[in-house]
């Protein structure tokens, strides 16, 4: 395998077959021959890697895996040259405000540090913020989408989609199929759900982020899968001991409450902001 690298006097075009380094400056950085460009792609794409490093970096992978890391500055990132090109392509855009392209294929994007926009495109893709306000789009397949920190936007488009916001106070859309909401703990801020349909959406937890009151003493896990009828409660507060989500509808509001009727206050979790319907059989509790 070449490796080739930019120089860190100018500004570089890179292409290449191989491992490529940008520079401190701003790059541009293609996975494949240059004679390649135009047609005829598939016969040169290899399984590249490229490194960004410093500057505002453009930065394209072929038509195979590929590897893109964009490093320092504000940079994009493109799997493949177009939303067709195939490849189950790992982008990471590292610090700056970045813009990730998948492409077709089943593909990994990390945003790391800065506000960055993560689309997924087609295919099947795992879909990672990270630190900042960011914002998230699946696109066709199936696809995961996690914020991260801060305050996130997070839109599954097309598929079965699981949407997390991570902390903060994220607003989540996931478009058409069958979606889950998932909340991993209970203090990771209030997020916004534009669209719930009982008929097609979950919302689901995660067990050790939501355990409830024992009955002697500590706290303990709720059984995993869909919960029972009456540990939910339609309304503005629990009434029983056990009624450990409450969901008002008047407001969109839901909430967990770890001791039903209890002394505990109940904790929101998220706002239903079409104020859609809801039954215990759309939340379930999942390992973890």
């Amino acid at each position: 395998m070449a490796i080739i690298r930019g120089t860190q006097f100018s500004d570089n075009v890179l292409y290449g077959n191989s491992e490529l380094y940008g520079t401190i400056s701003n790059d541009t950085i293609y996975g494949y021959p240059s004679s390649g460009a135009g047609s005829g792609f598939n016969d040169y794409d290899g399984y590249d890697r490229l490194y960004g490093f410093g500057g505002n970096d453009l930065m394209y992978g072929g038509n195979q895996d590929d590897s893109l890391y964009g490093g320092e500055g504000n940079d994009t990132l493109y799997g493949g040259l177009n939303v067709n090109q195939s490849g189950n392509d790992y982008l990471v855009a590292g610090n700056g405000n970045d813009w990730l392209y998948g492409g077709a294929g089943n593909d990994t994007l990390y945003g790391e540090a800065g506000n960055d926009r993560l689309y997924g495109e087609a295919g099947n893709d795992y879909l990672y913020g990270g630190a900042g306000n960011d914002y998230l789009s699946g696109g066709e397949g199936d696809d995961y989408l996690w914020g991260g920190d801060s305050n996130d936007t997070l839109t599954g488009d097309a598929g079965n989609d699981t949407l997390i916001g991570g902390y903060g106070y994220d607003t989540l859309t996931s478009g058409s199929g069958f979606n889950k909401f998932q909340f991993v703990n209970k203090y990771e801020g209030v997020d916004t759900i534009t669209d719930f349909s009982s008929y097609s959406d979950d919302i689901s937890v995660v067990q050790s982020g939501f355990k409830v009151k024992g009955f002697l003493f500590g706290d303990v896990s709720l059984s995993v899968g869909t919960i029972s009828s009456t540990q939910f409660r339609l309304g503005a507060k629990a009434l029983d001991s056990n009624d450990y989500f409450v969901y008002n509808r008047s407001t969109g509001a839901l909430f967990f409450d770890r001791d039903g009727s209890g002394s505990s206050a109940q904790v929101q979790v998220a706002t239903l902001s079409n104020r859609a319907a809801m039954s215990y059989s759309d939340i379930s509790v999942v390992a973890g």
